[in-house]
């Protein structure tokens, strides 16, 4: 049963009909209550359940980064994942799909990349960072600090960290757990306060060392 906390021009919290009601974030919503129905799915429904399906696998391994690289006001952070993805970030033909590693934003916002970013393999099972200092340029600041991701197909998990090293500096991430292994890698920056995120970086996959 639903309820109107304010009268009958007050919000709707819950289902009345065919609508529901509720409040996300601070804001009231209604949405049409789901129709069930017991035709057989089309091909063209059936792929977009396995793109949807495909990418939300994929973006559950790093779904705590995704709190703060996809901060939007409008959706949930992994709705906004999800959306900034779906189109560019599946490749193949149903039923064979696959994630389409170069076109994944593993983050999205407005503060402004590196510059010449390059990913290589580093001692130790590490993967090494560099990329041209442009502090200073647009948003570009010092104390912005570096992003940096690491999927491993193989064992479906990701490795990452963000707010280490600054804007000036190098950086290197350790993934000895997938040594041996294939591995997808992204780069972007962070403001110091958490708040700017700029669009990451595609920098390449590389079998980690053993």
């Amino acid at each position: 049963m639903a309820s109107i906390e304010k009268g009958i021009l007050g919000p709707v919290n819950g289902l009345v009909g065919t609508v529901i009601g509720g409040t996300w974030k601070g804001k009231n919503y209604i949405r049409s209550k789901p129709v069930s129905s017991n035709r057989e799915p089309s091909v063209r429904q059936l792929a977009h359940r396995a793109k949807f399906t495909l990418l939300a696998n994929f973006l559950r391994t790093m779904r705590s980064l995704i709190a703060v690289s996809f901060k939007t006001t409008e959706m949930t952070e992994y709705n906004n994942a999800m959306k900034n993805n779906m189109h560019e970030g599946i490749t193949g033909n149903y039923p064979d799909l696959e994630i389409n590693y170069p076109k994944i934003l593993v983050s999205r916002g407005d503060l402004t990349n590196a510059t010449d970013v390059k990913a290589a393999l580093g001692t130790g099972a590490q993967i090494a960072f560099t990329w041209t200092n442009n502090a200073g340029v647009d948003r570009a600041t010092d104390t912005d600090k570096t992003v940096k991701v690491v999927y491993c197909p193989e064992r479906k998990q990701t490795i990452f960290d963000y707010g280490v090293a600054r804007r000036t500096q190098t950086d290197t991430l350790a993934v000895a757990a997938f040594a041996g292994l294939t591995v997808h890698t992204w780069f972007g920056f962070i403001s110091e306060d958490l708040k700017m995120i700029s669009d990451s970086m595609y920098t390449g996959s590389f079998v980690v060392s053993a």
